[in-house]
């Protein structure tokens, strides 16, 4: 089966029900050791598998800011970027 994009995208035929109105596509990432390392950090943090916080960014539902924007946040009188537990 292939999308309207004509991506091929396989039925779901088992396992878990569709989270999403698409089925989704396999797809592969190219990444280096650390990266992969920090991927799985904030997935785990999260409590998502690595696809999940990729499908996520992907979609707009997760934002994610460079390292350097949040330090310069952080900077802002009044403006706190601690975590609550």
């Amino acid at each position: 089966m292939y999308s309207s994009q004509g991506i091929m995208i396989k039925k779901n035929v088992g396992g878990r029900p569709p989270m999403y109105d698409h089925p989704k596509t396999r797809t592969t990432l190219s990444l280096t050791i650390e990266g992969l390392a920090g991927l799985d950090k904030v997935a785990d943090e999260f409590g998502f598998s690595r696809s999940e916080l990729v499908e996520l960014v992907g979609r707009g539902e997760l934002i994610v800011f460079k390292k350097d924007e949040v330090e310069r946040l952080g900077e802002q009188p009044g403006l706190s970027l601690s975590r609550s537990a």
